[in-house]
């Protein structure tokens, strides 16, 4: 058995600091943008776009591209793109790490998760929000999920409501996550996915996982993992996977260039 239910919490999307402040048409056309804060230690701030089955996107920067607010932090070599996504659980309270490390420890894996840390922000209208975070090791930070805990209640963080949630793309969930990974990495990398979700992932590679509220008629989020094969890509190629509501029109897909990086937003129906 599981020794957890999964669901998708977030995706990350890493964007220069002038971009999160004063956000472009390819963001503002499609989306409905809500305030988020700046992260405990003043590294990072953040913006979210909140989906009806309560994930969201978050965008995030380093503030104002200092390499100081690079350095040390988790993400501090990342380019620019789709770099992360998390995990939460229904109850916190049940999240055991000992138990999961044991799920990976039984295929064989060579990931494992560290203990939680304390994680928080401060919003813009200037309520704290905190929660736990537990990261990968053994693996580059994005080839399998992190675990946002929350320690306040989720709906500070995850202000879900009726206007946030409506995009002029149509979008009304997560579909899931797109990795494309080098080779070397792909059968690790599903055997550790299988092990976190307890589900093999079938031949098409996609491991289902809940999501915080669900969305009356859409299709269960997946983590898919495929081969990469273009050799000009990193090692590590992350896509967001949004749903369309059944009958609706499905929007181009959006594939932006963001410096010397990409963002790569795909749509299902």
């Amino acid at each position: 058995m599981a020794p957890i239910a999964p669901q998708l919490d977030h995706v990350v999307l890493l964007l220069p600091h002038a971009t999160l402040v004063d956000p472009p048409s390819w963001l503002t056309s499609n989306f409905t943008l809500t305030p988020g804060g700046t992260h405990a230690g003043g590294e990072t701030q953040n913006t979210l776009i909140l989906f009806a089955d309560g994930t969201y996107l978050e965008l995030i920067a380093f503030v104002d591209d200092k390499p100081e607010c690079r350095k040390d932090h988790w993400w501090g070599k990342k380019d620019f793109g789709v770099i992360d996504y998390a995990f939460t659980v229904p109850d916190v309270e049940s999240f055991d790490v000992k138990k999961l490390n044991d799920s990976l420890n039984a295929k064989e894996t060579r990931v494992r998760y560290a203990e939680p840390t304390a994680g928080g922000r401060t919003r813009e209208d200037g309520i704290e929000v905190k929660w736990k975070v537990v990261f990968p090791e053994g693996v580059e930070r994005g080839d399998v999920p992190f675990w946002c805990l929350d320690v306040t209640e989720r709906k500070l963080r995850v202000p879900i409501n009726e206007m946030a949630t409506k995009h002029a793309c149509g979008a009304v969930g997560m579909a899931g996550v797109l990795a494309q990974i080098d080779q070397t990495r792909l059968s690790s990398i599903g055997e550790a996915l299988a092990a976190i979700v307890d589900d093999r992932g079938g031949e098409d590679a996609r491991f289902p996982v809940g999501t915080p509220s669900g969305t009356d008629g859409a299709t269960a989020a997946s983590i898919r993992i495929k081969e990469s094969t273009n050799r000009t890509k990193p090692a590590l190629d992350l896509s967001l996977v949004l749903q369309v509501a059944k009958g609706e029109t499905r929007p181009s897909d959006i594939h932006q260039a963001i410096g010397s990086g990409k963002a790569t937003i795909l749509f299902e129906s």
